[in-house]
């Protein structure tokens, strides 16, 4: 299975961090609700749960996942960590600010 996220606004000074998942496998249907899944965590120790997720299904998924940026003050990292997604138990994806 590959994964990967893309930041779309991060820095923009946006009300929403915004994330493009791409999704491909050949294994399991992708159809899950990532928003059930995610939280993006800052380097302060804030959690934050997501406010949207726009995805489809299948072996092959584009989507969109959204946090309020509200909660972001002061942060110099982002980690996004996405649990029990086809059999793996923890995802972790990293930036700098």
């Amino acid at each position: 299975m590959t994964f990967a996220i893309k930041p779309i606004n991060l820095g923009s000074g946006a009300s929403n961090l915004d994330f493009e998942v791409d999704m491909n496998t050949h294994s399991v249907d992708l159809g899950v609700d990532l928003k059930a899944l995610s939280v993006l965590k800052t380097d302060a120790g804030v959690e934050i749960a997501p406010l949207a997720y726009q995805g489809g299904s299948g072996h092959h998924v584009s989507a969109r996942l959204s946090f309020p940026a509200d909660k972001l003050a002061g942060a110099k990292k982002l980690t996004l960590v996405i649990r029990n997604l086809a059999g793996i138990p923890e995802r972790t994806f990293s930036w700098d600010l």
